[in-house]
């Protein structure tokens, strides 16, 4: 055991006469991350902000053309403007109702008995329908009747809408048919 205890002494003698290490320049230190800015967290809600916001305006245009369809088909330029008074209201008038014909008459041979008149007569039509106003083309005719706006194949109480003109209105319950003027019922 003294060889060993000799040679920890050597050892530590060696080590006091050794030169001490030069200092390095600057000291070590872990390196830390930057701090994440908040720009780009600011920068990404801004961007979806905008897309929602882009989004939100889309659907509200489309759901306002389809809501609201466009009256005047040709534009009316400023200097053709007449700005005029309103006429006077109209008396009241009976309503233009135009039906079809009746078939004429069948002539019985006076041999024969007269045929039994019909078992029931023809319903009464189940609502007054009044055409306001008509906007008129060629591929979309529509129709303000009561107050809705109709096009040909809608159906109003039943009354089914069969055509729509410039200036009338078609329609068709259980077989009658009538058309109706602007205005009128």
């Amino acid at each position: 055991m003294s060889l060993i205890n000799d040679a920890l002494k050597r050892a530590s003698e060696a080590d006091r006469n050794r030169p001490a290490q030069a200092a390095l320049p600057f000291s070590m230190q872990p390196v830390t991350a930057p701090p994440r800015t908040r720009v780009s967290w600011l920068l990404a809600a801004i961007v979806v902000a905008a897309l929602g916001l882009a989004l939100t305006g889309w659907s509200f245009w489309k759901w306002w053309e389809a809501t609201h369809p466009i009256v005047a088909t040709t534009p009316v330029q400023p200097a053709q403007m007449i700005v005029a008074e309103p006429p006077p209201p109209a008396p009241k008038r009976a309503p233009i109702i135009q039906e079809r014909p009746a078939p004429a008459p069948v002539v019985v041979a006076p041999s024969a008995p007269a045929p039994a008149p019909p078992a029931s007569a023809p319903d009464a039509w189940p609502i007054n329908l009044t055409v306001k106003a008509i906007f008129y083309s060629k591929t979309s005719p529509r129709a303000l009747v009561n107050g809705r706006m109709v096009e040909t194949g809608d159906k109003i109480d039943g009354v089914l809408v069969t055509g729509i003109l410039s200036d009338r209105v078609f329609v068709d319950w259980k077989g009658q048919s009538r058309e109706i003027m602007i205005g009128g019922q």
